[in-house]
């Protein structure tokens, strides 16, 4: 059904292959990330751990610039 569509919008026509009677919401909802706790340090990465795409180009961008403040409107306006 629909969950196994989401398995494949996401991950590509052989998304499960072998097993078209598995439990497609249980195997689309084990692959997604998920948040951390918030912490008191207020890391950028916390800001797009939900996206693991953001996620990579934050702190591919972040490895660049020292400054808090600079870090964190670019990559803002980024996305």
């Amino acid at each position: 059904g629909d969950w196994r569509k989401e398995a494949i919008r996401r991950w590509g026509a052989l998304a499960g292959a072998g097993k078209e009677d598995r439990d497609w919401k249980l195997f689309v909802e084990s692959r997604l990330s998920t948040p951390p706790p918030v912490s008191p340090i207020d890391f950028l990465q916390e800001y797009y751990a939900a996206d693991s795409w953001r996620l990579l180009v934050s702190c591919i961008l972040m490895s660049r610039v020292s400054s808090w403040k600079t870090k964190h409107e670019c990559i803002s306006a980024f996305f």
